[in-house]
């Protein structure tokens, strides 16, 4: 698949699918939201609600089930076959054939190898990539404070400075060397000036509060709603609905990698639900080293 194909087949399958998926993190709420705004038929159905520091994460969705013909993830790297996503965690390969290892649809699981290989694998991000799918200049299209907030997701400017000959290598495969100048000038003050702009922690995570059923940033108070909707407009991009999420699906981080985000995995990495009404009981599950006890979860198979 050449970079051309790459760009074309996206677009072409992004109009059959209804609903987007997404992690917990700046990238994804820059992706989400622009994607969302592209493509005004997706609606939000899902967020994955990763906590870097614990092993024990959760999927919430506004229904029961996953649908490989009508869902997409965004900035999550799905391996099963049949599953459309997009996202940065992918290698290059001078000698592949494909735009790269980790393509469209379906995925491969070579990636898990180089995921932390920052000399090969992609130092850019999901933002990054989409605008470049539908042909966006981002001197063009963004001011100056726009595209601090983009270089800021995952941390590109900061790989940028790391790892220049992969950061260039990707760049010039892409057309996007008008980036590197730019990157060359930015101080880290102004890249967290404008993460406070939108009210974000540094991390720019986002997780679930039992207390307010509702997603907050990290040591902030403002909701999953409040922060796309700080994000679009900062991006002078139309807001999007967060809808409301009425089943929680638990899994292990220990057993997920970054080619597996998958729910519909052979693994059944998700393997129990909660509907919301049962939400709190769920909090009162965990015993002292925090290991969950399935025996009283509602068990929801396969999804």
């Amino acid at each position: 698949m050449s970079k051309i194909e790459f760009k074309e087949r996206f677009k072409e399958e992004i109009k059959t699918k209804s609903n987007v998926l997404i992690h917990s993190d700046l990238d994804a709420a820059l992706s989400s939201t622009y994607l969302m705004n592209k493509e005004k038929h997706l609606k939000l159905k899902g967020v994955f609600d990763i906590n870097c520091f614990n092993t024990t994460n959760k999927l919430y969705l506004t229904e029961e089930k996953l649908h490989k013909d009508e869902d997409v993830f965004v900035d999550l790297a799905v391996s099963q076959e049949g599953c459309m996503s997009i996202d940065h965690h992918m290698k290059f390969s001078y000698d592949a054939k494909d735009f790269n290892v980790n393509r469209l649809n379906p995925k491969t699981s070579n990636i898990r190898n180089d995921l932390n290989n920052f000399h090969s694998k992609c130092p850019l991000n999901t933002i990054i990539l989409l605008l470049w799918v539908y042909g966006e200049n981002l001197l063009e299209t963004f001011n100056y404070k726009q595209r601090l907030l983009i270089y800021a997701a995952d941390s590109v400017w900061e790989n940028y400075k790391n790892y220049r000959d992969n950061f260039t290598t990707w760049c010039e495969y892409l057309g996007l060397e008008y980036i590197l100048e730019e990157l060359e000038s930015i101080k880290p003050e102004e890249i967290e000036e404008v993460k406070k702009e939108i009210y974000i922690h540094k991390s720019g995570y986002v997780h679930f509060n039992y207390n307010v059923n509702e997603f907050y940033t990290e040591k902030t108070k403002i909701s999953l709603q409040q922060y796309l909707d700080n994000v679009c407009e900062f991006m002078c991009w139309d807001s999007v609905d967060v809808p409301e999420f009425e089943w929680e699906y638990l899994f292990d981080k220990r057993s997920v990698s970054y080619e597996t985000f998958d729910a519909l995995d052979k693994r059944k990495l998700f393997v129990s639900a909660i509907p919301k009404k049962q939400r709190q009981i769920e909090v009162l599950m965990y015993d002292k080293r925090r290991e969950i006890k399935k025996l009283h979860l509602v068990d929801a198979g396969h999804l």
